[in-house]
């Protein structure tokens, strides 16, 4: 019953500070900046509520990266999103299954949100585009280069094709680490916190929200990497993450 609530309460919030997304989205003919202004606050508002509710208490290590910016990140849950735009407000590319949902779909895509298909190697260079665009007109952006939801809580090897518009606008990349650990009592964050593979996003949800509290830490590193082979900047953002790997267990 209380991860059913916590369900709910998330909806009445999102909805609600989408509400302050509208506003932005009709000052977008005339002012860009403005727009984005109204996004970025609206889905921090948002992404902070969320975190709150499903009782994230985060613990923030190192210091965020200030816009425009390029960031990169392991994977190990949908709320790893809301976990980083509590801290950054940024654009994120995210795998289009999202999309597709009622609800969650037309409010991500109003957010800061940017799709991709997986399936399709040539849907890489409309979102490089894309990202590109965003980060010209001032805004962060954060990536999961492991393209999926670690298993087991380990760095996937790094994909280099979304590194693209960093090399282009020659821009130095960011690169944090995400952890999730739960209380003595609870069940073990490595059960219950990463998003397996065959568990749908709401069922997800549920599994975490039923927790009591859980603590998250997101570590940003203090150096940043720059390359003009994006090959090789995969390579150096992901020994850079591997070095602040901490293994899931309680």
């Amino acid at each position: 019953m209380r991860a059913h609530f916590k369900f709910l309460v998330v909806l009445f919030w999102v909805t609600l500070c989408f509400s302050f997304r509208l506003p932005g989205l009709l000052c977008r003919p005339f002012s860009i900046r403005l727009d984005h202004w109204f996004r970025q606050r609206a889905f921090v508002w948002a992404s902070r509520g969320i975190c709150s509710i499903v009782g994230m208490r985060i613990r923030i290590v190192g210091t965020p990266p200030k816009a425009p910016f390029f960031l990169v990140s392991n994977h190990l849950s949908f709320l790893d999103v809301f976990l980083l735009a509590s801290e950054l407000g940024c654009v994120f590319v995210s795998k289009d299954d999202l999309n597709k949902w009622p609800f969650f779909g037309f409010i991500s895509r109003n957010m800061n949100t940017i799709y991709i298909n997986r399936e399709d190697r040539r849907d890489t260079a409309r979102v490089n585009k894309e990202i590109k665009d965003a980060m010209e007109e001032g805004l962060g952006i954060a990536i999961f280069p492991e393209s999926k939801v670690s298993q087991d809580g380990t760095i996937l090897p790094f994909k280099p094709a979304l590194l693209q518009p960093a090399v282009e606008l020659n821009v130095p990349v960011h690169h944090a680490f995400i952890h999730y650990s739960t209380p003595e009592g609870q069940p073990p964050a490595n059960e219950v916190a990463i998003w397996r593979d065959g568990v749908n996003l709401i069922q997800h949800f549920l599994n975490v929200a039923n927790l009591s509290w859980y603590e998250a830490t997101l570590t940003f590193g203090d150096t940043t990497f720059e390359n003009s082979d994006r090959k090789i900047l995969a390579q150096e953002l992901q020994q850079a993450v591997e070095e602040q790997h901490v293994p899931i267990t309680q």
